[in-house]
């Protein structure tokens, strides 16, 4: 199974097990000051690891996907405005 990673503007694009996942704004800067109380407890990257862990598990269908969030955020790091990355799995 391959994990694709894409970077389209400031939003990234995941595709695993034939489904299409899309974290809009993950690469803006976050904000300095925000009313939402999850948001203030939890730093960005943080937040959205937590989110794209369970994105993958119902993506797939499979437990283990899950532990390939952090991968994926690591490697959507240096992407720049319409790279493609693939990570096998």
């Amino acid at each position: 199974m391959m994990i694709r990673i894409k970077r389209e503007a400031d939003d990234l694009e995941i595709h695993a097990g034939g489904q299409r996942l899309v974290i809009p704004e993950h690469y803006q800067r976050p904000r300095l000051l925000t009313l939402d109380p999850m948001r203030s407890r939890f730093s960005k990257r943080r937040s959205t690891l937590f989110h794209l862990q369970h994105q993958l598990h119902m993506m797939t269908g499979w437990l283990g996907m899950a532990m390939h969030a952090e991968r994926v955020l690591h490697e959507a790091k240096g992407m720049k405005d319409g790279d493609t990355s693939e990570i096998k799995v």
